[in-house]
């Protein structure tokens, strides 16, 4: 949000973010990747603990063949 102020063009105020060109665009990649990046990693930290790994039969079961392997 904070990012949308920041390039918002308003009336009788030089804005020198919206001005500069290349660095500009720039800017909207970096704040994208940032947004995208907190994004993730609400995901990864907030709904991780309500995914469990045991209830998917097939990765257990994958898990538990890789252990005898590496077990001879």
């Amino acid at each position: 949000m904070f990012a949308r102020y920041r390039i918002a063009t308003r009336e009788k105020e030089f804005n020198p973010i919206t001005k500069s060109g290349k660095l500009f665009q720039q800017y909207l990649v970096d704040t994208e990747i940032k947004r995208e990046k907190d994004v993730i990693n609400y995901l990864r930290y907030q709904l991780q603990p309500t995914k469990r790994v045991d209830k998917c039969s097939s990765l257990k079961a994958n898990l538990e063949k890789l252990a005898k392997e590496m077990k001879k």
